[in-house]
């Protein structure tokens, strides 16, 4: 074989690898062409009886139904033949069966060892048999004959994943700090009434001076631990510490606030490729640096996959708050809900909706409790240069269990009403990877709360700039 010969074989073969989806499994590869778009080394040309070509014809024109009824007269026949192995183990790679094609691409190299082809097709096979050293192996062996830039990259792109997993099977632990810097509209949830309050038992016309919301800068301070110990590739346990101090300049430093959280997760894969995780959460919060809220919250999810790239599921959650101030109360909060991800093209998508109930301690509390929906939709989209995007939006309709202690139904009525609130929230952001250990983002939050009693409703507005360090 000449020089041009080898390289319009090289060029064809690769080229048909390049345009196949290289990270999707169950793996698929294409099938030889007729023309000269063939192997380095040719598949045993002179093997070609009428059954195995009806065989052959059946796996380019993914006739897989067929192809299988055939496929086993014909190995008692042909096992042995590189032409026949080389294409049984497409039909075997299909249905998944990856052990078998091992076996039957294992034969073609013996014979012929420069099948390039199919050398790539068992550095895949290993990948998905999780045999991680002989799929490195191979790919290697392939990149040692230089193929086009393509599939190298292409390559290198399992590479990449053989390396992430190889960590991920590592217990890793590491060490975070970050500072941040914005301005809150809102820092104490207070009102924000366009004209004179709805009709209640006082006749109050305005908010008091206190409950008006309050706008100011703040800086912000992280630290935190987190270690992470796999017990396989799919399963392990992640063990967090983190600490967060807000402060705001001296005429409101009274809303200073620092929190520190202990966090714990256990993933799980489950049969059918479904997996699941839970995860618990104690917090102690300090306001003004009084002790405030001792909290801890209880979360789960199990999803399973939705057709090729979406996943379904159910979540629950459980937080409940204990109070250690007079200006807190014992509360608890508690959710269900159905959940969809989705991942693909360098996005993933994540859509909830839950029911939630929101109790406090007390006998006499209804006109605080509440029940409702919360809906909520998140983007990730990973760009180039190492920057990420992230999007979420949040809607909530909550009804409150009680008459409202203060406002009436309307000025001619002495009838308190039910108070029913809106919550829309909007958060935006921008990443950038810098280095490995460090981390910039650029973000921004809306807050909307409407209510049918005026002097609930709210907004805030929260723009910021944090910078964070990975040791």
């Amino acid at each position: 074989m000449d020089f041009s010969s080898r390289s319009r074989r090289w060029t064809g073969f690769f080229s048909a690898f390049a345009l196949a989806s290289a990270l999707s499994f169950p793996l698929s590869v294409t099938a030889e062409s007729s023309t000269n778009n063939g192997p380095v080394v040719s598949l045993d040309q002179d093997v070609n009886g009428p059954v195995l070509e009806e065989f052959i014809s059946m796996i380019r024109a993914d006739q897989w139904e067929p192809a299988r009824i055939m496929a086993p007269e014909l190995l008692e026949r042909f096992e042995g033949t590189p032409r026949f192995d080389f294409y049984y183990a497409q039909l075997l790679l299909h249905d998944g069966e990856t052990r078998e094609a091992i076996f039957a691409l294992e034969r073609v190299l013996i014979l012929q060892p420069e099948q390039h082809r199919a050398r790539l097709d068992l550095a895949r096979a290993y990948y998905a048999n999780n045999n991680l050293v002989r799929s490195r192996t191979e790919f290697n062996r392939v990149l040692a004959t230089n193929p086009p830039p393509q599939v190298q990259a292409n390559i290198q792109a399992f590479l990449d994943r053989i390396t992430a997993i190889e960590r991920a099977r590592d217990r890793q632990f590491n060490l975070f700090a970050g500072f941040e810097a914005g301005y809150d509209t809102n820092i104490n949830g207070g009102g924000n009434v366009d004209g004179q309050l709805d009709p209640n038992l006082l006749g109050l016309t305005d908010l008091s001076e206190e409950s008006l919301a309050v706008d100011s800068v703040y800086t912000q301070y992280r630290f935190g631990a987190r270690l992470v110990q796999p017990t396989s590739l799919k399963t392990g346990h992640v063990f967090g510490l983190l600490g967060q101090s807000t402060r705001y300049p001296s005429d409101n430093e009274a809303f200073n606030q620092t929190r520190l959280t202990g966090q714990y997760r256990i993933q799980q894969a489950l049969p059918r490729k479904s997996r699941a995780q839970a995860s618990a959460n104690l917090s102690q919060t300090l306001v003004g640096g009084e002790a405030y809220q001792f909290s801890a919250a209880l979360s789960g999810q199990a999803t399973t996959p939705l057709g090729s790239q979406w996943e379904g599921g159910l979540a629950a959650q459980l937080n409940m708050g204990f109070a250690q101030s007079d200006s807190a109360a014992d509360s608890s909060t508690d959710a269900v809900g159905i959940l969809l991800t989705s991942a693909s093209n360098n996005r993933r998508h994540r859509f909830d909706s839950q029911f939630v109930r929101f109790r406090r301690g007390g006998n006499s509390d209804g006109h605080l409790e509440w029940n409702g929906f919360s809906n909520r939709y998140s983007l990730g989209w990973q760009w180039p240069r190492n920057l990420t995007s992230d999007f979420a939006f949040r809607h909530d309709i909550r009804t409150y269990q009680d008459d409202d202690l203060l406002f009436l139904e309307n000025s001619s009525s002495n009838q308190t009403k039910i108070r029913k609130d809106q919550l829309i929230t909007a958060d935006l952001g921008l990443s950038w990877q810098a280095k490995p250990w460090l981390q910039t983002r650029t973000g921004g939050r809306l807050e909307w709360l409407i209510s049918n009693i005026n002097a609930y409703d709210r907004d805030r507005l929260v723009i910021n700039q944090s910078v964070t360090l990975t040791f």
